[in-house]
């Protein structure tokens, strides 16, 4: 149940907001629900409390880790980053 995961997921971000693998698996969640705002909300926000565990989210989510979407977010977090 993808909506219940998300709802476990953004009470987990409430406890623990530093976390980078909880917005990381809120992220993949969104898109597998075709919210690519959300999605990109998370995944930014994941991106800049742990740049360097985004392997989580391609490990997690691999139908999403290589798309260009996800590449040009990366990529635009590890350029404003620096």
């Amino acid at each position: 149940d993808i909506p219940g995961a998300i709802h476990i997921l953004s009470q987990g971000q409430e406890f623990y907001p530093e976390s980078a693998e909880i917005r990381y698996k809120t992220a993949g969640f969104y898109l597998m629900m075709n919210n690519s705002i959300n999605a990109r909300i998370n995944l930014i926000d994941g991106l800049k409390l742990d740049f360097g565990k985004h392997h989580l989210f391609e490990k997690d989510f691999p139908q999403y880790a290589h798309s260009n979407w996800t590449r040009q977010i990366i990529s635009n977090v590890k350029k404003t980053s620096r």
